[in-house]
């Protein structure tokens, strides 16, 4: 009688009480490597404006007209952030010495590693940063 009194009462207010659906969650990536490439530019906004493509001459557009998505990208501007950076990047090789200010992490999938040539940009190469 009570749990019934209780119904009538909540139900009109909250509906059916039911719990919370589990989501899903995102699979792992399957790769930590990414594809890193340097670039002199007079501020982070102009350097952050190159790499999402928001006007004017963009990395995309440089790298062949490849879908670069904002959750592909990430940038690194400034020599301290550079310097704290580095140790992060597993190259396979030798590192690139490079005076650029700012450095950009795009993410390997399934890029032509041919094809990743930029015309304000240098590719440093494919690194592991696991």
């Amino acid at each position: 009688m009570i749990r019934n009194l209780i119904k009538v009462t909540f139900f009109p207010l909250f509906g059916r009480i039911k719990s919370k659906p589990k989501q899903r969650a995102l699979p792992p990536l399957k790769s930590a490597r990414v594809h890193l490439f340097a670039g002199t530019f007079t501020t982070e906004v102009a350097a952050t404006d190159y790499a999402l493509g928001l006007s004017g001459d963009t990395l995309a557009a440089d790298l062949g007209n490849v879908a670069i998505g904002p959750d592909d990208i990430e940038i690194i501007f400034g020599a301290e952030r550079i310097a704290a950076a580095r140790p992060m990047f597993h190259f396979a090789g030798p590192v690139p010495a490079t005076k650029a200010n700012t450095y950009f992490m795009l993410s390997d999938r399934g890029y032509d590693a041919g094809h990743l040539t930029g015309g304000r940009v240098a590719y440093l190469g494919l690194c592991d940063v696991s």
